[in-house]
């Protein structure tokens, strides 16, 4: 965490190594052709993002980046629109299996010890 102080009081930043880490959070909106759109920010340096509008059609699994998307960073928001494809797959297939709830990280690891069967020697 990076602090300065000036004339209008004190802003507290990330720094910008760890810019990667943080969360982010996009906006998915259907249309009526079985599409969603959404709006991405990719940083290219410090406090300059750039704004990609990215389509992700359902039915095909595929997505489109905006034609306004520069070129020198149309290679991180195809890498963004891959991992928000991914989750967006993820919760379509938990949808179809009527899924009721997430499931947990360690629900996840529970059924994993439980398929494993151990050896013992026997005494």
């Amino acid at each position: 965490m990076r602090c300065t102080s000036g004339r209008r009081g004190r802003t507290c930043t990330t720094d910008p190594e760890f810019v990667s880490w943080g969360h982010e959070y996009v906006t998915l909106q259907p249309d009526q052709f079985g599409c969603v759109n959404t709006t991405i920010r990719i940083e290219i340096r410090r406090c300059v993002t750039v704004r990609v509008d990215l389509r992700f059609n359902l039915r095909e699994r595929t997505w489109l980046i905006g034609d306004r998307c520069p070129e020198q960073i149309r290679a991180q928001a195809d890498a963004k629109a891959a991992r928000l494809m991914a989750l967006i797959n993820a919760g379509l297939a938990e949808r179809d299996a009527d899924v009721e709830r997430p499931i947990t990280a360690y629900e996840q690891w529970t059924a994993r010890q439980s398929k494993v069967t151990t050896l013992t020697p026997d005494t």
